[in-house]
């Protein structure tokens, strides 16, 4: 092998160790820029996610108090029914068969 070949052997393989340093470093800058996004993302998941519990919470609470006054109105129905049968039935209140 002559020198001069050598010699180009040693640049070329020290020019292709040099692009290799700098795509891994492009690739690690890269991977750290998609970490640092992924992070963020996620707190913004977290944040929105305990958010949409509250909401959950609160409809469960809504839900819960809506059939319960539901639940109320209709056994004061049922109480003055029961009542006013009673009555007429005691009282002899023609209108009752």
């Amino acid at each position: 092998m002559s020198e001069a070949s050598s010699a180009e052997t040693l640049y070329a393989l020290a020019a292709a160790r040099s692009a290799a340093r700098s795509m891994l470093a492009d690739v690690a800058a890269l991977g750290s820029h998609h970490l640092a996004t992924a992070r963020e993302a996620q707190a913004v998941f977290d944040a929105v996610r305990a958010r949409a519990l509250t909401l959950e919470k609160l409809e469960a609470r809504h839900d819960e108090t809506a059939r319960s006054e539901d639940l109320h109105g209709e056994q004061i129905l049922l109480d003055e029914m029961a009542t006013t049968g009673w009555h007429r039935v005691r009282g002899g209140d023609a209108r009752c068969p």
